[in-house]
Order: structure tokens, then sequence, then C-alpha cells
């Protein structure tokens, strides 16, 4: 999957959504099938979706838990892009009063390398970031950052 430097050329959110799904669909699911599923979540109650650079982060709050998120990327941009696209939309997150961001399970060890980027850059802030293994999914991790500003 060739990623695009935003700050060359900026994708609209359609490209970004068509192209990141071309490559994560899972065995047996067509595209039509896969964009299906990914607008009714971008449609559910409580989701909301944000784009920076290259990116689209979806992600939903229920009533029940108001400042947990959770939420998933999809990433068309730079590795360097990706890391400070994640830190905009956490930033944003700890500004409307979130308290805990839980990502859906992934594989892309780019998304390890952002969580942990978003650590340490907000570690004077007490930001927690942990990598868990997803039990059922093997190769599989996700990821529980905790924000306590």
């Amino acid at each position: 999957m060739e990623m695009i430097d935003s700050k060359k050329r900026k994708l609209s959110a359609q490209e970004i959504i068509l192209m990141s799904m071309k490559d994560r669909l899972p065995p047996g699911v067509d595209e039509r099938s896969g964009l299906t599923s990914l607008l009714a979540e971008a449609r559910a109650p409580g989701a909301h979706l944000v784009q920076h650079g290259n990116t689209i982060f979806i992600g939903h709050i229920t009533d029940k838990n108001p400042t947990v998120v959770f939420g998933r990327a999809l990433n068309m941009d730079t590795a360097n892009n990706f890391v400070n696209n994640g830190q905009k939309y956490f930033n944003q997150l700890v500004d409307a009063g979130m308290k805990t961001y839980a990502s859906m399970p992934f594989n892309e060890p780019q998304f390890i390398h952002a969580f942990k980027a978003f650590e340490k850059d907000r570690a004077r802030k007490d930001t927690k970031v942990q990598i868990l293994d997803v039990k059922d999914q093997p190769g599989f991790k996700m990821a529980l950052v905790t924000f306590k500003e």
C-alpha cells in the first residue's frame, strides 16, 4: 500500500476510506460489503469522524461512558505525518474532556510506533499507553490510552 504525504497532496475523506480499505478487508469480504460496514460504523449513534492530513479517525462515545472513546484510524499518510495526525487527534480528545481511548484491534506496526510516540510527547502531562495482545485474534494488538489531565 502506497502512502501519500499529506504535505504534498491532501486526499479527500472518500479517497482515504477507499484506498485504506483495499488492503484491510478480511478474507472473503468484498469491497462493497466492507464499505457498507464502515459507513454503518461511521453513522452509528455517538460516532465522530475527524480528518488530520491523510488520516481519518473514527471514534465512538456512548452515553454510558461519556469520557471513553473507542476508535480506529484509517491512514494513508506517511509514518511521521501519521504520528503528528494522531497527536492532533488525541489532543482534541483531551481538550474535549476524554479520559480514555481504546483502539479497535489492529495489526499494523506503524500504529504501535504512533502510540508510543504520542505517549512520549504527552509524558509531561501524565498520559499512559498500553499495547495489549488481542486474545482471540493472534497477531493483533489494541491500545489503551489513559489521559490524566
